[in-house]
């Protein structure tokens, strides 16, 4: 899924822009406010609808949270519509041009589209905080990572337009899939799951991620690339958040598609204290395929 086309109208000069976006490139912005406004259409695809087919309702039921409810926020610019391109292999692309009124209409077209629920596309917004307030693990989705059943696709969207506590949930995700894995439990694909993770991690040129347990203590060894050795909850703070955004995206991926290279939109704000532009570039190396909308002073 990509923004190919924007459609602003700027209030002060009463004037409309109609921008073309290259799906290849990323759209930067000064204006927090537009990356919002743009985050919030690009919710339709999580309108709940009766005329959804089964399927992608019981999916939506799953995902513990719907679309964005459209609020216009008062600034120069606003946003009028905007077109998406949506792609899938062995699929011809679906192209969509919408506007807040629309939103049942161009939910039905996506679910209709994806109703096989086959190579879905990412979508998440990190704000300039994440990886610094992840305090807790939220009672939803506790219950759910402590009950037999685990996390499945639907959680693939878990909090996406504000994953504040996904670090946490996470980390925890993988102590339990390795654990699993180690004791030959792998009905979910754990090898597979945990392979493909660290795979993604040594694409960024991180390292890899692994359990450590010994008589006194149990957590997650990060080895980087320099062989130096780290706990995974205890990293210098650029590395906390490269680590923590590129962990996010493999884990979202891998739940929604079972690998780590997604295609979608990534809204992401420049965090604080944190050499961004170099971080972002790496990001951009590590996953080719998604678009991202970036909010950059």
């Amino acid at each position: 899924m990509y923004i190919t086309k924007l459609n602003l109208f700027y209030k002060s000069t009463s004037e409309h822009m109609e921008q073309k976006i290259n799906n290849k490139h990323p759209l930067y912005t000064s204006n927090i406010n537009l990356l919002i406004m743009i985050r919030n259409f690009v919710s339709f695809m999580f309108f709940h609808h009766q005329k959804l087919n089964e399927i992608s309702k019981n999916f939506l039921a799953n995902m513990m949270y719907k679309a964005i409810p459209f609020k216009e926020i008062e600034d120069d610019v606003k946003l009028e519509k905007l077109t998406l391109s949506f792609d899938k292999k062995d699929t011809p692309d679906l192209n969509i041009e919408f506007n807040k009124e629309n939103f049942i209409e161009n939910s039905m077209k996506f679910w209709e589209y994806y109703k096989d629920l086959k190579e879905l596309p990412l979508i998440v917004h990190y704000h300039k905080d994440f990886s610094n307030d992840c305090k807790r693990i939220g009672k939803k989705i506790q219950e759910l990572l402590s009950s037999s059943f685990g996390l499945s696709q639907p959680q693939g969207y878990y909090n996406w337009n504000y994953p504040k506590d996904c670090p946490l949930v996470l980390q925890q995700y993988f102590r339990m899939q390795w654990m699993n894995w180690l004791y030959g439990h792998n009905y979910d694909d754990e090898g597979d799951y945990i392979y493909s993770i660290n795979q993604c991690l040594y694409k960024a040129k991180i390292g890899s991620l692994e359990l450590i347990r010994d008589k006194n203590q149990e957590y997650l060894n990060l080895k980087l690339i320099s062989k130096r050795n780290l706990k995974a909850d205890n990293l210098p703070k650029d590395l906390n958040y490269f680590f923590n955004t590129v962990f996010d995206i493999a884990n979202r991926s891998f739940l929604l598609n079972k690998n780590c290279n997604p295609s979608g939109i990534c809204f992401i704000e420049e965090p604080k204290e944190v050499p961004f532009g170099i971080i972002f570039r790496r990001l951009q190396e590590t996953f080719p395929k998604l678009q991202f909308v970036v909010k950059w002073d």
